[in-house]
C-alpha cells in the first residue's frame, strides 16, 4: 500500500547469513495506514512491540501493541489497539516472568494523558489499564518490571501550579482489584513551578531501588537540563534528586539510564557544546549503596525450621530477609523487618523435607537498600537414629 509497517527482524548471534536475517515479520495495522514501531522487549520465549498505528482518518494514530514468538510467528490472534478520539502512541514495553506484556505511552480522549496497560500473556486481552489524570506532553515514557513482576513507569503529570512534573509509579504485579490496577506508590517531582520536568527512562537495581532519569526545561530560559532521581523501590521514598546537570549552559538531555558492573548509575544523552554543536554525553553517578550482608549460611534446626546467620553491616539500620521454597519462581520478603545489628534469624513453620532458599539485604533511610546477599539454602530434613542397645 506504500504505507509504513512495523518490522521485526531477527539475526543469528553470529550475524546475517548470506546477507539475510534469520527471519523478518512485518505488522500491518487494521486500517492499513502508517504503522510505526517505537519500542521492543524480549524475554526467554517471546517478544513484544508497541508504537502507533494510523486509523482510517489520515494523520490520526492509535496505540498498537503485538506479541510474537521467537520464530517470528504471532503469539496473539491479533494486535491490540486502543482507539481514542485523538492521537495515541506506545512509547515503551516490557514482559513479565509470566509472559504478560506491559506497555506505556499516551492516549487522547479529549486531552493527551499518560496511559499504561497490561495485556494477558496468552491472547493479548487487557488485564488492566490506567490513564493518569491530567494533560501530559510526553506520556508514559518508560516501563520496567522487577523480579516480583511489579511494574514501574515514569513520564509526566500536570498541575496548574507546578506545570509538568516527573511522574513515577509502582503498580502491583498481581491481579487487579475490581478491574483496576493496584498502585503501590506514586510520586510527582517538581523542580521549579513552571518548569517542564519529564521522566524519560528508569532502571531498578538488584537491591530494589529505582533510578529515574529526566529532563527539566527552564520555561523562562528555554534550556533543558539533566535530572536523575533515586527512589526506595519498596515504598517510593525519594532518596535523592541529583542536582540538575548543565554542561555548557545550553541544552542537555538524557536518553537512557543503566547500571554498570560495579553498581554505578550510568546516564547517556547529549549536550549542546556551542562550538562543537551537539555531542554525545555520558554521566556516572555513585548510587549511594550500602554494602550487603555477607557470609550468609542456612542450617537445619528441625523438620520445620531453618536457622540463618550472616555478618553484620555497620551502616545498616534494618535487615530484610527473603525466601522461596523449591518449585517457586520468586522470592518473598519475610516480615517483620529486623533491627540493626541483627545477625541471625530463625525461619519457622516450614514444610518438611523441602529445600528453602534465602537472601538478606540491608536497609538505610539515608542510603536506601543494599544489593541482596548471596543465596544460602537448606532442606528441612533431619535424620535421627535410635541410640544403640548394647547386648
Amino acid at each position: 500500500s506504500g504505507k509504513d509497517d512495523f518490522i521485526v527482524i531477527k539475526y543469528l548471534g553470529t550475524g546475517p547469513v548470506n546477507d539475510s536475517p534469520l527471519w523478518q515479520t512485518p505488522i500491518n495495522g487494521v486500517a492499513d495506514g502508517n504503522d510505526r514501531l517505537a519500542a521492543l522487549a524480549v524475554n526467554g520465549s517471546s517478544l513484544a512491540v508497541t508504537g502507533e498505528s494510523e486509523s482510517g482518518t489520515p494523520g490520526d494514530f492509535n496505540l498498537l501493541t503485538h506479541k510474537l514468538n521467537l520464530d517470528g510467528t504471532f503469539a496473539w490472534p491479533e494486535p491490540q489497539l486502543y482507539s481514542d478520539s485523538g492521537n495515541g502512541k506506545g512509547l515503551d514495553i516490557a514482559i513479565d516472568s509470566n509472559g504478560n506484556v506491559v506497555a506505556t505511552g499516551y492516549v487522547d480522549d479529549g486531552s493527551r494523558a499518560m496511559y499504561t496497560v497490561k495485556y494477558d500473556a496468552a491472547d493479548g486481552s487487557v488485564v488492566w489499564s490506567k490513564q493518569q489524570p491530567g494533560e501530559t506532553i510526553e506520556g508514559g515514557h518508560a516501563v520496567v518490571v522487577d523480579a516480583d513482576n511489579n511494574i514501574f513507569v515514569t513520564g509526566t503529570s500536570y498541575t496548574l501550579t507546578t506545570a509538568y512534573d516527573v511522574y513515577t509509579a509502582k503498580y502491583q504485579g498481581s491481579d487487579p482489584v475490581a478491574g483496576s490496577p493496584v498502585i503501590l506508590w506514586e510520586d510527582s517531582y517538581n523542580t521549579t513551578n513552571g518548569n517542564h520536568d519529564v521522566g524519560l527512562d528508569l532502571v531498578a537495581d538488584a537491591g530494589g531501588d529505582l533510578f529515574v532519569t529526566a529532563y527539566s526545561n527552564d520555561a523562562a530560559g528555554g534550556y533543558d537540563d539533566i535530572l536523575t532521581l533515586k527512589y526506595d523501590g519498596a515504598d517510593g521514598s525519594r532518596l535523592w534528586p541529583q542536582t540538575l546537570y548543565d554542561l555548557a549552559g545550553l541544552h542537555n538531555r538524557p536518553v537512557a539510564i543503566g547500571i554498570g558492573p560495579t553498581g554505578s548509575i550510568l546516564v547517556g544523552g547529549w549536550a549542546d557544546m556551542l562550538a562543537n554543536n551537539y555531542d554525545f554525553l555520558a554521566l556516572s553517578y555513585d548510587p549511594g549503596l550500602i554494602d550487603p550482608p555477607t557470609n550468609l549460611t542456612a542450617t537445619v534446626v528441625s523438620n520445620t525450621e531453618i536457622h540463618l546467620s550472616w555478618t553484620n553491616n555497620p551502616a545498616a539500620e534494618n535487615y530484610v530477609v527473603a525466601s522461596r521454597k523449591e518449585g517457586d519462581a520468586l522470592f518473598t520478603e519475610i516480615t517483620p523487618v529486623l533491627a540493626a545489628g541483627t545477625t541471625s534469624y530463625n525461619s519457622a513453620s516450614l514444610e518438611t523435607d523441602t529445600r528453602y532458599y534465602y537472601k538478606v539485604k540491608a536497609t538505610s533511610t539515608v542510603d536506601g537498600n543494599s544489593a541482596w546477599s548471596e543465596t544460602a539454602d537448606a532442606r528441612t530434613t533431619v535424620i535421627s537414629y535410635s541410640a544403640p542397645v548394647w547386648m
